[in-house]
């Protein structure tokens, strides 16, 4: 499996910045990271969490050998993302499966044992887009909530198939509401390393735009400038939604 970045990733300055900030923010959970709530004292509920963030999402994503990610930056008059699967047989014929259940997926390994799939990630902003941080919250939400799910799932699969289950689109939004645990480490991660401006508040600006994205980061992380004072971010001391 290979991850990659295209189209202004490789052009736009700010998309590269969003980039390496990306990279550079995603890790791994770490034993730390209990004491702000990422998981609770409960063994099976540390496992739970902790299993899944074992390694950073980006090199997570590249270790499956059936799976593509191909993350493409465009202009747009809004910034916005978006995520479609693909399954691609043996002769590399596409077929969308954007909307599969587990079942859905399953039927189509079988009927395609040669065959792989592409997970196609779209980040779109305005041209004029000056704060790498709205395009690495856009980027955190898709990877965390939609792409790192479908790699769940079939790495689940390829260890004792017919277990796993593919959460809908529906629900992956859910939780990223209440709290995607992926999405909250890297928005922490992110928020203590480029606190500056454009970077770290711009984030959590964007979260708060991104109505499914609320409640997810950290109390006491990522703290605003004085120019943001009055959002619903600053209000709440944290993530959540007021």
């Amino acid at each position: 499996m290979t991850i990659s970045f295209v189209g202004n990733f490789l052009t736009d300055d700010i998309w590269k910045r969003a980039h390496i900030q990306f990279l550079a923010a995603d890790r791994a959970a770490e034993p730390k990271d209990a004491a702000w709530g990422l998981w609770d004292e409960d063994p099976q509920a540390i496992a739970s969490v902790q299993d899944p963030l074992d390694q950073p999402l980006a090199a997570k994503l590249a270790g499956h050998r059936g799976v593509a990610v191909i993350v493409l930056g465009s202009y747009a008059p809004k910034p916005v993302g978006g995520t479609a699967l693909l399954g691609l047989t043996e002769s590399g014929e596409p077929e969308p499966l954007t909307f599969a259940t587990a079942g859905d997926v399953r039927a189509w390994r079988e009927r395609n044992p040669g065959g792989r799939f592409a997970v196609k990630v779209g980040v779109q902003a305005h041209r004029d887009m000056r704060h790498p941080g709205f395009l690495v919250e856009i980027l955190t939400h898709e990877l965390a909530a939609h792409v790192e799910p479908f790699v769940d799932f079939l790495n689940a699969e390829d260890i004792l198939p017919g277990i796993a289950t593919l959460a809908s689109e529906e629900e992956q939004h859910a939780e990223l509401h209440t709290g995607n645990a992926r999405y909250r480490l890297i928005g922490a991660s992110y928020l203590e390393r480029f606190p500056e401006e454009g970077s770290g508040p711009e984030f959590c600006v964007r979260m708060q735009m991104d109505t499914v994205a609320n409640a997810t980061l950290p109390p006491g992380i990522g703290l605003v400038p004085a120019r943001h004072r009055g959002d619903p971010f600053d209000q709440a001391g944290r993530g959540d939604s007021v």
